[in-house]
């Protein structure tokens, strides 16, 4: 499976709301990166490239042109094909596509090839992981699924099933870049091989990170209103998180309640807090009169 399905295919199954437009511009700019380092990294590795920069490659040795305007040249065939089939692509999808290009031919002309080959086999599983994480931030950005994802779109607008597009689309890249003359090697296998499965998983950690992370913020929040109406208040410090009674009457009941470390301070930690009753002033036991 090429990047670009692994890509369409998890697009296909994450769902979320898409943060702010600046930060799924900054977020496309580090992934468009990621993604051309990875590449370049492939390239200098000579030890084969992914499925669809196969294709590339074999464009860019027909052409005389660079591997990312090779890309650019293949992504502007098959965006015309998906407007044809009455699929147009965002301005997110124009911005990722753009963005590919250029960070490949920035960073391919920054690389070199390495001089053993113990570094160039150590390139591949690089790249392939580095181009992993660049396809989960775009796509944990909402921004674009890629070309592929909208070619599954228009198969599916003719009765043909998105999956089939996708694999289809993927062994098309790689046999015709193959036919071209295009960088096919063992890494290719490696990459097709394990890419979607690695992308899936990254994407799975991602979700559950940002799931936990959601689910720890509403819990300190309420928490925090627990605290608040119950008369308390946390005072925290470097050393200790301390909590006070929130009016005290007098110094005596300024005393802490409990103290916990702020680095190592949980929820179940502030849900005692929150569960610890109000502080009332120690008055001296009173002495019969004789």
């Amino acid at each position: 499976m090429s990047r670009h399905s692994a890509l369409s295919t998890v697009q296909g199954i994450t769902t979320k709301a898409p943060p702010s437009v600046a930060v799924q511009l900054m977020s496309l700019i580090i992934g468009s990166s990621l993604i051309g380092i990875a590449v370049a990294l492939l390239v200098e590795a000579r030890l084969g490239l992914a499925p669809y920069d196969v294709l590339a490659s074999g464009f860019s040795q027909r052409g005389h042109l660079s591997l990312g305007q090779a890309s650019w040249v293949i992504a502007g065939g098959l965006t015309l094909a998906a407007i044809l089939l009455g699929r147009r692509p965002s301005r997110w999808g124009i911005a990722y596509m753009f963005l590919n290009g250029l960070a490949i031919d920035a960073a391919s002309g920054i690389l070199q090839e390495p001089a053993s080959m113990a570094l160039r086999i150590a390139f591949v599983p690089a790249g392939i992981l580095i181009m992993v994480a660049g396809i989960n931030v775009v796509l944990h950005s909402g921004t674009t699924g890629g070309l592929f994802e909208l070619l599954a779109a228009a198969g599916e607008d003719s009765g043909v099933s998105a999956v089939k597009v996708r694999y289809g689309l993927g062994a098309g890249v790689l046999v015709s870049g193959v036919a071209l003359g295009g960088s096919f090697g063992p890494a290719t296998v490696v990459d097709g091989a394990v890419m979607g499965l690695t992308i899936m998983t990254g994407n799975q950690a991602l979700a559950d990170h940002r799931r936990g992370r959601a689910v720890r913020s509403k819990d300190e929040v309420r928490i925090a209103r627990e605290v608040r109406r119950s008369g308390l208040r946390i005072i925290d410090s470097p050393q200790t998180s301390t909590v006070e009674c929130d009016r005290p009457k007098a110094p005596a009941m300024r005393r802490p309640i409990m103290q916990v470390a702020s680095s190592t301070r949980t929820t179940t930690q502030l849900r005692a807090l929150a569960a610890t009753p109000r502080a009332t002033a120690s008055r001296p036991p009173k002495t019969p009169r004789s």
